[in-house]
């Protein structure tokens, strides 16, 4: 599939779009993300072109979608409880999808599979805890 790369202005209007409200956005130099509810800050790489662009919206997407008010993956869960990360990670890969898509600038086959890996982590990780898994984002990740 063909990349196309949003310029720097549109990043800056994208960004600026789906930044939650009341929200400060830190990019630091981690190939990772992180939406901190207490701080309302969310950190996230430089972002300097689509991929990371993704990362920004997957970040957001845990925000919109009230994932950052049900739980803390740093603290133990107990079995069964409703904090199932596979599913917070797929829906915020999702939202990042869809996010790029609305915007003109569709996700890679390789940005989708390296979500479907990740999403593929957090499935055995609820599965330690012996966590139910939602059939669904199941078949999703393995497609």
């Amino acid at each position: 599939m063909y990349s196309i790369e949003p310029t720097k202005r549109q990043i800056k209007i994208i960004m600026k779009a789906f930044k939650p409200k009341g929200w400060k956005i830190i990019e630091w130099g981690k190939h990772d993300g992180k939406a901190c509810p207490i701080l309302r800050t969310i950190c996230v790489p430089k972002v300097i072109n689509k991929w990371a662009l993704g990362y920004y919206l997957h970040e957001c997407g845990h925000v919109h979608l009230g994932h950052v008010l049900l739980g803390n993956r740093n603290i133990q869960n107990p079995p069964g409880s409703y904090c199932k990360w596979h599913m917070f990670e797929a829906e915020a890969e999702l939202f990042s999808f869809k996010a790029l898509e609305a915007c003109g600038f569709p996700p890679e086959e390789e940005y989708i599979q390296a979500a479907k890996d990740y999403v593929k982590t957090m499935i055995a990780d609820d599965e330690r805890f012996n966590r139910r898994i939602d059939p669904i984002v199941r078949v999703w990740a393995n497609s």
